[in-house]
């Protein structure tokens, strides 16, 4: 296949605009930021701090979603963990040096968990807790 050299760097340049627009668009950059945590079938959601729940009698938390910042935020995520420790980092560059944070989670596996933020991320807006009945073993 023999292409002409103009025709070759028109495709490349066509290529860096259109990841460019893409990336530049704040549609797309932030979209997961911008999204909600779920509520309700066995989640509950919490919108004020200090992010926490408590699940009742015969139930355990198994999965936290946690949620900050928006599409105009270039610390802004969305994020579900299943484990308990931190479950988002970021590191951004603002005022002319770079900041750190993170975004935990604690109590999956037990009847309490919550979600809390160290450092310079986005605030968190809301978490969302699910609940899932505790699985009994009847020894005979």
């Amino acid at each position: 296949m023999n292409i002409n050299k103009f025709t070759f760097y028109s495709l490349i340049l066509a290529s860096i605009i259109g990841a460019t627009f893409f990336a530049l668009n704040s549609n797309n950059k932030f979209a997961l930021a911008s999204d909600t945590c779920p509520q309700g079938n066995g989640w509950t959601k919490d919108e004020s701090p200090p992010f926490s729940h408590l699940a009742p009698a015969g139930y355990i938390i198994d999965q936290i979603c946690v949620k900050g910042g928006n599409s105009q935020n270039q610390n802004g995520y969305i994020f579900t963990a299943n484990t308990n420790g931190v479950g988002h980092t970021c590191h951004f560059y603002q005022g002319n040096r770079w900041r750190n944070g993170s975004v935990s989670v604690t109590g999956i596996g037990t009847n309490q968990g919550s979600a809390s933020m160290a450092g310079e991320c986005a605030a968190i807006s809301h978490a969302s807790f699910h609940k899932t009945l505790i699985q009994h073993l009847h020894l005979v």
